[in-house]
């Protein structure tokens, strides 16, 4: 009977240990992961934050450099008044990139938003330049072109998980080098110094005190005349 339960006491230690080794290493990765995602939201936050009181309380030429965080596979987005339904990017070699939707949360108000989750959809454009009036085609349909006819290749991102921060009306945001980096696909979160810039009613954000434009791109609201 006392060998039985040695047995039986032998058994549980090793099924307990067993357990640990298993799920402990398991529970401090997903701590983890839960902790970044925590870590990144907030840093969102302060980011826009930073942002605003520059544009309320900075004066003309003034520049601060702050900390932006992305988890993997989630970047932000910069979204003018004009962006309600569709905000199309044009990233020269690259594929052209129409971003549906997001504005709508916006209340027609400039606003950045951080995108969590979104999808995909491949597809082609037929005719003009990148952004001009063309139908998205998922496939390529028979005998609508000519041989002379340009093609292009374009995604369309539909965000799913994201949040929104309105942008007041006094200024604007102006992200100089946008493209390089607004989204994080890497294997692990990363930080970038952001340089964020005042120009009368222009914020220019930009990575590592890049150059700014002598002719940025003109709002269609908030833009002097």
């Amino acid at each position: 009977m006392l060998k039985n339960k040695k047995a039986i006491m032998v058994k549980f230690l090793v099924t307990v240990l067993l357990a640990i080794i298993i799920f402990a290493p398991a529970c401090v990765l997903t701590s983890k992961l839960f902790r970044l995602s925590s870590q990144a939201q907030d840093n969102f936050v302060n980011f826009v934050k930073e942002i605003n009181d520059l544009g309320a309380n900075g004066k003309d030429g003034q520049k601060k450099s702050v900390i932006l965080i992305l988890d993997q596979g989630t970047y932000i987005m910069n979204l003018w008044s004009n962006y309600l339904d569709e905000y199309i990017r044009c990233p020269g070699t690259e594929i052209e990139e129409h971003y549906l939707g997001p504005g709508k949360k916006c209340n027609g108000k400039d606003c950045i938003c951080l995108v969590k989750t979104f999808e995909v959809k491949e597809g082609i454009g037929l005719g003009g330049a990148c952004g001009g009036e063309t139908a998205f085609e998922i496939e390529l349909p028979k005998g609508t072109y000519s041989s002379n006819e340009k093609m292009r290749s374009i995604n369309q991102i539909i965000p799913k998980d994201f949040n929104c921060i309105e942008i007041p009306d006094d200024y604007y945001v102006y992200g100089v080098d946008w493209k390089n980096w607004v989204r994080f696909s890497n294997n692990d979160p990363r930080r970038l110094v952001i340089t964020l810039t005042k120009n009368k009613n222009i914020i220019f954000a930009c990575q590592n005190n890049c150059e700014l434009p002598a002719s940025p791109e003109k709002h269609p609201t908030k833009s002097t005349k």
